[in-house]
């Protein structure tokens, strides 16, 4: 859920490596040709859908961290239950929709403990929200 790759460069300028996910063939276009003309080495993207390459990302690439930034409705559910059996040490999970990330909290507490959650009120006068989120490794 990488969209045009903001996070991910972020990310990368404090990683020794940082992979984006994204199924939007033209936001992945514009975080490679943004990450270039940033001199961004350590960041790399793949166009495709989170649920279709979640195997192979935990297979090649093994996070410590895993961050997520889902549309509306959230994290597929085969996506969630890879970060349980992978077991990334944590989870930043950034949410427009406090519904689809209380389920998908829910779905990941077997696992991990909620350790931060913050509210930002980005859109004032509005109902929306965005929640910021961290959760960690059980012990």
């Amino acid at each position: 859920f990488c969209g045009t790759g903001t996070i991910t460069q972020l990310m990368a300028k404090k990683a020794s490596e940082v992979l984006g996910v994204e199924s939007s063939e033209s936001a992945v276009l514009d975080a490679k040709e943004s990450s270039e003309r940033n001199k961004i080495t350590t960041a790399k993207f793949i166009c495709e859908r989170v649920e279709k390459v979640s195997d192979r990302i935990f297979s090649d690439f093994a996070p410590d961290v895993v961050i997520l930034d889902p549309p509306r409705g959230g994290v597929a559910k085969k996506s969630l239950l890879k970060l349980l059996e992978y077991a990334p040490e944590s989870i930043v999970y950034a949410s427009c929709n406090p519904t689809t990330l209380a389920r998908d909290i829910q779905i990941l507490s077997p696992k991990y403990k909620l350790a931060k959650l913050a509210i930002v009120d980005m859109f004032p006068q509005t109902y929306h929200i965005e929640c910021v989120t961290r959760l960690e490794l059980k012990v």
